[in-house]
């Protein structure tokens, strides 16, 4: 099978994106495809959209930069003269954006971790848009959607979300869930030694993300306290923020900073907080999907969360982590986290399990194969559909 593999940033660029274009482009080459590389694209109307920028931020409104209209028409226009010179059997994007104003006689499929619908109202600068960029960057994303031949969504949530709102039929979409970045080539052997050197007079929680509030930072910190009080020694790894808060800043916590895994030497740092940590603590208010989550598979670490969003795509709860609601507090994740530590057996198995899921389920090889089965079954022969439902049909439900 010949892919156009369509993207408007350098999908070659492991940094790009948390590495997931990059993960993909090498997925479909190991799977044995023919990939032609339409990326990067120019980006035009830079100006323009400065200048957009700088007046909905006077007015107190968020703007999405990388939908400006005019970008995405540039974007259909750069790709239909490549697809003019060469062309595959199917167009595959990593996202809609690239593709949104697109009209190509060759089937378009994508992926993304979740329509901007799904979006708009779940996560806090969406909702700060004005009706009109809401308006606007909707119908971009609905033209993506009326043309797609198969949309991929990594979660039943965002798959639903994009069926509900833009009344996409089933055939069209499909769940598969998104692989790991870092980690991807860890064998079972050595990660079940490391999981064996985990000790336990010291608990170690590895936190990880930017935004500390939506990530569920400060939970983190009032759970480890809950935990000293009752007699554990717990040491939090935070990375991620440029900068803790002023009340995160505790003698059982260690700033990690960002850690950008493009750089060899911050990726061995975080490569060895993953091994050396015992559970991945992020228990975040909201969240698509989350690579982190199946890259803490990918090193043997089960995860505490909450059950929202795509989360539950990543992490099925008792297999490779424990997944609550969203009105959980401090005392419940310390419960939680007593529970998944307390003996020593349960909790390797438990570890072992999670490393399991990365495996089987939540790498990038898996992805690819899945897709190219779909791609073949129902957008290059297709079959008739015996299954209703989110993601019906699918090899790899959920």
């Amino acid at each position: 099978m010949k892919i156009s593999y369509v993207y408007h940033l350098d999908a070659d660029r492991p940094g790009v994106q948390s590495g997931r274009p990059a993960s993909i482009l090498g997925g479909l080459t190991n799977a044995g495809c023919d990939v032609q590389r339409i990326f990067p694209l120019r980006d035009d109307y830079r100006a323009q959209r400065w200048a957009q920028k700088l007046f909905w931020h006077s007015l107190g409104r968020q703007y999405l930069f990388d939908r400006h209209p005019a970008l995405l028409k540039s974007y259909a226009r750069q790709v239909d003269e490549a697809l003019a010179r060469e062309s595959g059997d199917v167009l595959f994007s990593p996202g809609t954006l690239a593709i949104s104003h697109l009209e190509c006689d060759l089937p378009m499929t994508f992926c993304s971790d979740a329509s901007l619908a799904g979006l708009l109202d779940y996560y806090p600068a969406y909702s700060q848009l004005s009706p009109f960029l809401r308006r606007t960057a909707e119908q971009s994303e609905a033209m993506a959607l009326s043309r797609t031949a198969l949309a991929v969504y990594p979660s039943e949530w965002a798959a639903k979300s994009a069926m509900e709102h833009y009344g996409l039929s089933a055939e069209r979409i499909a769940v598969i869930p998104f692989g790991a970045n870092l980690g991807s080539h860890n064998t079972e052997s050595e990660v079940f030694a490391n999981i064996q050197k985990r000790g336990f007079q010291t608990i170690r929680l590895l936190f990880i993300g930017r935004e500390w509030h939506r990530k569920g930072g400060d939970l983190v910190v009032d759970t480890a306290r809950i935990l000293i009080e009752k007699g554990l020694n717990v040491q939090v790894d935070v990375v991620g923020p440029k900068r803790i808060p002023r009340e995160a800043r505790q003698p059982f916590v260690r700033d990690q900073g960002p850690l950008d895994p493009a750089h060899p030497e911050e990726r061995t740092h975080l490569t060895d907080l993953f091994r050396e940590a015992h559970l991945l603590f992020v228990p975040s208010r909201a969240e698509a999907f989350g690579l982190v989550f199946s890259e803490a598979s990918a090193f043997g670490v089960p995860v505490i969360s909450t059950a929202t969003g795509g989360i539950p795509g990543a992490i099925r709860d008792g297999v490779n982590g424990h997944l609550l609601p969203l009105e959980a507090g401090p005392e419940d994740y310390a419960a939680t986290i007593e529970s998944a530590i307390g003996d020593p057996a349960y909790y390797r198995a438990f570890a072992q399990r999670s490393f399991h899921e990365f495996k089987h389920r939540l790498n990038w090889d898996t992805f690819c194969k899945t897709y190219l089965h779909l791609v073949r079954d129902r957008v290059l022969r297709p079959q008739p559909l015996v299954q209703t439902g989110v993601g019906a049909q699918s090899p790899c439900p959920l």
